[in-house]
């Protein structure tokens, strides 16, 4: 006969537990006889007895017991958990034969509407984004792009740009109406491959919306792309203060030093602006500190030239090549007379022989006039370190053409 439930769980599940290891057998039936007399208060007393304690035989029961009873969802989504700590008790429950982000996609996708509430959706979203190991799983998500709720819709489009990391589809959520999907379309792509992500990320810096036109800025400078610099100052001079925001947020994203004066002006600002770039002032002086700790590069410009138009040429050795991954555009920053250049392109010329600096040609249309001493600087941002090189050249009239490396 089954035992009557007591009428206080919180202090029975305490005593089951606590003394579970005496009796597996009989504190597993009265846990079981608790949980079916009265499932809202068996995980009510549940949740507070999970949160901070040990990893036992008595816990782990009753997870287990959760997960089998259709609970563990409704615990992930209690508020005494943060997102660590209720994706630490979703990877307990995880096995072979049924994966937790597997059954946590499939929670979501099948949930009926109405069953649970969009802030506990939202919840489960992070979860799973924490203990995603399987991207197939994330492909259950598809059904709550549609989801009423734009939070919920946005926070499905990232998990699922993520996992894929397609640039077709994330192409494809550009012609969403919810600029939140979007926008987490193309930061999902960040890590992305770069010729098929490029062009999507090009399209998206003429989004209507400035936080997808951000993030589309990021993705191209985290792929190198010069043409990232030009359009991340066009956003920081926007005659909208949330375009402003935007480009500060972008700054501390990128955390790349040359925007440092750039942000300190910005900071001169109020509201969403000014916190953005304290932002990305902290951050882009704690990534210079972590350049100069990473050593000194040997930046130098071995040859300056008039291509005529107003174009410069300009040849750069850095050094040590042996310790430099390829560097692309946007670690390198060019300024003549203290002005940013806005528009540069980079080229490659070959491979360094061994023990010999690696050989780069920057070229960019000048704004100081011809006849004028110019200071041009070449400073090199890499995780590998930083430097800079300056040389100063008076142009004549007539364009001067060199020969290639």
């Amino acid at each position: 006969m089954t035992s009557p439930v007591p009428s206080a769980p919180a202090q029975a599940l305490d005593s089951l537990l606590a003394g579970f290891d005496r009796n597996p057998v009989a504190a597993g039936k009265r846990l079981h006889d608790l949980l079916h007399g009265d499932r809202a208060g068996f995980l009510a007393a549940a949740v507070p007895l999970l949160n901070g304690s040990a990893d036992t035989a008595g816990r782990r029961y009753l997870l287990n017991l959760l997960v089998a009873s259709g609970l563990l969802a409704d615990c992930l989504c209690d508020r005494a958990f943060t997102t660590a700590q209720a994706a630490a008790l979703a990877r307990m429950t995880s096995t072979m034969d049924n994966p937790t982000d597997l059954w946590l996609a499939r929670c979501l996708a099948e949930s009926q509407p109405g069953k649970r509430d969009d802030a506990s959706t939202t919840r489960l979203l992070e979860v799973l984004e924490a203990i995603l190991e399987r991207p197939r799983a994330v492909a259950l998500l598809n059904p709550l792009l549609q989801h009423p709720n734009a939070r919920v819709r946005s926070k499905a489009a990232l998990l699922v740009g993520r996992a894929s990391r397609n640039a077709r589809w994330a192409e494809r959520q550009l012609a969403s109406p919810d600029a939140r999907v979007r926008a987490n379309a193309i930061e999902a792509l960040w890590q992305g491959e770069a010729e098929s992500c490029r062009p999507v990320f090009r399209a998206a810096t003429r989004d209507t919306n400035c936080r997808v036109a951000g993030n589309a800025v990021v993705g191209l400078y985290l792929l190198g792309d010069a043409e990232s610099i030009p359009l991340l100052l066009e956003l920081a001079g926007h005659a909208a203060p949330e375009y402003r925001a935007t480009a500060a947020w972008c700054m501390a994203e990128i955390q790349d030093p040359r925007f440092l004066p750039l942000a300190i002006q910005l900071f001169g600002e109020s509201g969403r602006v000014r916190q953005n770039a304290l932002r990305a002032i902290s951050r882009m002086r704690r990534s210079l500190a972590r350049m100069r700790e990473a050593g000194t590069l040997q930046v130098e410009v071995v040859e300056v030239a008039c291509l005529g138009g107003g174009a410069r040429r300009l040849r750069v050795t850095v050094a040590p090549a042996q310790d430099l991954a390829q560097l692309a555009a946007s670690h390198f920053a060019v300024t003549e007379n203290g002005h940013m250049v806005r528009v540069y392109h980079l080229a490659v010329r070959g491979n360094p022989e061994p023990g010999k600096p690696s050989r780069y040609e920057l070229v960019y249309r000048a704004e100081s006039g011809s006849g004028e001493p110019v200071e041009i600087t070449v400073a090199v941002y890499s995780q590998a370190g930083w430097g800079e090189a300056k040389h100063t050249a008076k142009f004549s009239a007539e364009a001067a053409e060199c020969e290639p490396f």
